[in-house]
């Protein structure tokens, strides 16, 4: 989920979107973001974001979009390497 989270937040969607994308509560997402943070020693979602471009991964291409009929954990296959 933390690389859901991640990639949503780096598309600039407000923690109240991506628990609605999600189907997860606003706490879970806060809490999933501090993870994220704790883990790859960023402090806001603009590094979240710079983080996904350096890698080379690309938060549109993992995004959810309100046609699409598949699973929230299709939506992040792509992962960070420090995420795991």
């Amino acid at each position: 989920r933390e690389h859901q989270v991640a990639h949503l937040i780096a598309l600039g969607l407000s923690t109240k979107v991506v628990a609605a994308r999600l189907g997860i509560s606003i706490h879970t997402v806060r809490h999933h973001i501090e993870r994220v943070y704790a883990k790859m020693g960023l402090h806001t979602r603009a590094e979240i974001a710079r983080a996904l471009v350096q890698s080379n991964v690309s938060p549109e291409a993992t995004s959810l979009s309100e046609d699409e009929h598949r699973s929230p954990c299709d939506a992040a296959s792509v992962s960070f390497s420090v995420l795991h």
